[in-house]
């Protein structure tokens, strides 16, 4: 994946949370955002995932703009935010079904990938407990 931002600004009504980063990442590059709390960091991250815009300035990701190929931007990376919303009335399987239903994943790749996370995560023993079933 590469990354590339050119003098991208944001902010929330009259106050800046960010002001004229720059910055390119090359495929295979590992980044880590760091710094203090108000740094900017979470801003960073949501106007990369496309949930928040940028007040200026030009992001790519992979190439695709994050204004005008949203889409494409967010087929492109996985982000896990600091709380996630989860269903909690779904149980583990039903909530990985869904997942993959909203990536498009016909039902052979859902069953194959939820058996797939369900064994690396060590849930499959206990899938069941942690689902509310029987």
């Amino acid at each position: 994946m590469t990354l590339q931002l050119d003098e991208v600004s944001a902010g929330y009504g009259p106050f800046r949370a960010l002001f004229g980063i720059s910055i390119e990442v090359p495929e295979n590059t590992a980044v880590a955002l760091v710094g203090p709390n108000g740094a900017g960091k979470s801003t960073t991250m949501r106007m990369l995932t496309c949930y928040l815009p940028p007040t200026g300035g030009t992001a790519t990701i992979n190439g695709f703009d994050i204004f005008h190929q949203s889409q494409q931007v967010r087929q492109s990376l996985g982000y896990l935010p600091e709380s996630v919303p989860l269903y909690t009335e779904m149980r583990v399987e039903e909530y990985l079904d869904f997942r993959g239903r909203l990536r498009k994943m016909d039902r052979a790749a859902r069953k194959q990938r939820i058996d797939y996370v369900c064994e690396r995560c060590w849930l499959t023993s206990s899938a069941t407990i942690l689902s509310g079933g029987p």
